[in-house]
């Protein structure tokens, strides 16, 4: 994959091309300096969606080879007649344009840039294949087996050999230390087998024994025996020259220093041996002996030392020997590597879903490649990993803050950006994401940018993104602008036959306008607004009323059991409900409850006068006995516990296990409280009725 998408447009006809004495080196530098990042093509219509391209890339390839084909059939000859040279070019032309609008939506599908390539080459555009190869491995630098193909390539047209180095090289660099580069390896090697040198081979079975490949055996047993098969100096590198010629130089001199005293030893023998005969001589003399002359030995030429040649097998073993404890710590880590790489079934890309089994080998994989491996060995594991799960934003993201951990805030803003501009470009949470991002490093527009991609192409109407994107203008200071997003998604929304977004996004404009905003006037009409489309939602009535209690004026409270009154009353008939501007549309059971907070509500908030007509408007809706409390909701909570000191009290019903286990707390610590007990009559206690207590036990029973 690349850092950024390339250019996929066809190449203009009119360009002039290279003369045909031009070398392939300078083609392929030429191609792979003008392959510059660009903007994707757009996105296929629903109409002709990624598997129609495919099938018409296909068959349009078939087609062409079929005219160029000289199999005698009658598809073929009816082609043929029918084929002039510029209706070939026209069908050439083609096909570019559908590999290139295919390639630029799913550029990880390495093996179209192969077909790709297949395809100029049947045309007879050598310059074409080059640039198609050049772009394939710009939007996809870390496919092992697209590096293979264009270094196949290469191999077939060029008789340059630093060029066809200097593509290996270029690949080894993104995909050399992958746990699957072996086929890029073995081709390397194979080349310089035939047109290398032994210091060229023997420095590439070095490189490859210091990586935990899956193959890694197999080129230790290759050095052995290609060690053995070749003179070891031709296989050194010049500093393992120099160390072994330094080794020679120290045995030549301890050899000839070994051999001149020795020489020197036999000359003194020889010495001492005269002396000791002309002693023996004069001894005899002077006994009246007349001693045998003694034979003249002939003088001996001074002989060269002779030093023995330097012993090849040792150096052999010399020269594995520094290379076996690099070869041995590689398999050890390929070992551990081994249970993460046998559960990656899909390493390439692919439109379908991968196993939820393999996206948790990947998790795992990279958390344990983030604790033991160092940097680079995990961007390249993460690269790998975003190939076969380009299509999940959760693991760009996780990219993303790892680049930005280990690399800062550029290597991480040009993952995102691959991300949201090619590989998850319709995800809504990689542009999210992006957002936060830019944001957090003081780049606003930059955040706005993304948010508005989102709300106008990517998943207009998504109530999160709408909200957070207002909530950034407001932190921008420009609450106008933040107004405009919510009125521009309503009336969206709006002009829909039907919206499941409308209601929410009505509540949330509602409490921004008043919280914010401060415009009540607004946000009650937002209120209403949504309680006309669904007068059965609860959390809409009591956010309506909860507006009201905060409001800072003496009609808050009529105006909030106001709303309790018309949540709390019966559906009217037809001809009512045309007139009334609210009408209630909750169940009995919520409409009972909500009558029961407004009686809690007004006793907290309200005068005499207010407290007993809620109790008046429940009394007659509710025929007694009824529980005075039956519906606790969240934000009423702390109202409510004010009031436990109310004679009689029962509680009917809890929303969740918290707050019933907290409930029963504070009824404990009321029985446990003596001035509070003192409030009520003697035998009298707080406790919840049958209905709470089988609630209890229900949330109990299941998981917290």
């Amino acid at each position: 994959m690349s850092e950024e998408q390339v250019e996929v447009t066809t190449p203009a006809t009119t360009e002039e091309a290279p003369t045909q004495d031009a070398s392939m080196s300078e083609a392929v530098a030429t191609a792979h300096a003008e392959t510059t990042p660009a903007q994707p093509p757009p996105p296929p219509t629903e109409s002709e969606p990624e598997a129609d391209l495919i099938k018409k890339a296909e068959e349009t390839v078939r087609v062409h080879v079929l005219i160029q084909s000289k199999v005698p059939t009658s598809q073929v000859f009816t082609l043929k007649l029918n084929q002039t040279n510029v209706s070939m070019q026209r069908e050439i032309a083609k096909i570019q344009r559908v590999y290139d609008s295919f390639l630029g939506e799913f550029p990880l599908c390495y093996g179209y840039w192969k077909k790709y390539a297949d395809q100029e080459k049947s045309a007879g555009n050598p310059e074409a294949i080059v640039s198609v190869y050049e772009r394939g491995v710009a939007a996809i630098p870390y496919s092992v087996d697209l590096w293979v193909h264009y270094c196949n390539y290469l191999i077939e047209s060029s008789n340059e050999p630093e060029a066809i180095r200097s593509l290996y090289e270029r690949g080894l660099a993104y995909v050399g230390t992958d746990f699957l580069a072996s086929p890029l390896w073995n081709k390397y090697l194979e080349y310089e087998a035939s047109a290398g040198t032994p210091a060229h081979m023997a420095q590439i079975y070095s490189r490859v024994l210091q990586i935990p490949l899956q193959k890694l055996d197999s080129y230790w047993e290759g050095l052995n025996k290609y060690t053995q098969s070749k003179p070891v100096r031709t296989m050194m590198t010049k500093e393992e020259v120099a160390a072994a010629d330094a080794q020679d130089k120290v045995r030549i001199e301890k050899a000839t220093e070994a051999a001149t005293a020795e020489k020197e030893r036999k000359k003194k023998e020889k010495e001492e041996a005269k002396a000791k005969a002309a002693a023996e001589a004069a001894a005899a003399m002077e006994e009246g002996e007349v001693p045998e002359p003694a034979e003249e030995e002939p003088e001996e030429e001074d002989e060269p030392i002779q030093i023995p040649p330097e012993d090849e097998d040792a150096l052999k073993a010399q020269y594995l020997s520094m290379r076996e404890p690099l070869y041995k710590a590689s398999k050890e880590e390929a070992q551990k590597r081994i249970e993460f790489e046998s559960a990656i079934k899909r390493p390439y890309f692919h439109v379908k879903k991968l196993k939820e089994e393999e996206l948790k080998n990947w998790s795992r994989y990279l958390d344990y490649a983030e604790k033991e491996w160092p940097g680079h060995s995990v961007v390249h594991l993460y690269e790998r990993c975003v190939i076969a799960c380009a299509n999940y934003p959760e693991y760009w993201i996780r990219y993303a803050k790892y680049s930005e951990k280990t690399a800062g805030a550029d290597a991480a803003r040009a993952v995102i950006q691959r991300a949201s501009m090619v590989f998850v470009k319709r995800r809504p949470e990689i542009h999210m994401f992006e957002a936060e991002f830019e944001e957090r490093l003081g780049n606003p527009e930059a955040a706005k940018r993304s948010y508005s991609v989102v709300n106008s192409s990517v998943a207009p109407g998504l109530l999160q993104c709408i909200v957070r994107h207002a909530n950034l203008e407001r932190r921008c200071g420009d609450v106008t602008a933040a107004r405009g997003v919510y009125e521009r998604a309503i009336a969206e929304e709006r002009a829909k036959e039907s919206s499941s977004v409308l209601v929410h996004l009505l509540m949330q404009y509602a409490r921004f306008l008043d919280e914010i905003a401060e415009d009540i006037e607004s946000a009650r009409h937002m209120y209403q607004e949504a309680l006309k489309a669904k007068p059965d939602s609860r959390s809409l009535w009591e956010g309506a009323i909860l507006i009201e209690t905060r409001q800072a004026t003496d009609q808050r409270v009529d105006h909030a059991l106001a709303l309790y009154e018309r949540a709390t009353a019966p559906p009217p008939v037809e001809e009512a409900a045309k007139e009334e501007e609210l009408v209630s549309g909750l169940s009995a059971t919520a409409r009972e409850e909500l009558s029961a907070s407004a009686v809690v509500f007004a006793d907290l908030h309200g005068n005499k006068d207010q407290l007993a007509a809620a109790r008046e408007m429940h009394r007659q809706k509710w025929q007694p006995p009824v529980p005075l409390v039956h519906h606790l909701s969240p934000h009423l909570l702390p109202q409510i516990l004010v009031q436990l000191h109310m004679r009689n009290l029962q509680l009917v019903h809890m929303p969740t296990q918290a707050m019933v286990q907290g409930m029963l707390h504070m009824v404990n610590t009321i029985h446990s409280t003596p001035e509070i007990r003192q409030l009520m009559p003697p035998g009298q206690h707080i406790m919840p009725n049958s209905s709470t207590q089988d609630t209890l036990r229900t949330q109990h029973s299941k998981p917290s």
